[in-house]
């Protein structure tokens, strides 16, 4: 792995993470205080869509600093 890709991965790791996980936790207490509570959606589905919005936000950002 060249220097270049080493230090894009740093990056990467300390920017888009924890700009991934903030948004993560948040919808995942939202949709658990909400959705969960009235039966709609399981503890796994929560964890399933609180993922997924991780996700979606991770890529985001990482195109955006691309």
């Amino acid at each position: 792995m060249g220097s270049h890709r080493l230090e894009r991965l740093r990056h990467d790791l300390q920017t888009v993470l924890p700009s991934a996980i903030t948004p993560s936790t948040v919808f995942s207490g939202l949709l658990g205080a909400t959705l969960q509570q009235r039966g709609i959606f399981s503890n796994n589905g929560v964890n399933v869509v609180s993922t997924a919005i991780g996700s979606i936000v991770a890529g985001a950002i990482r195109m955006a600093l691309a």
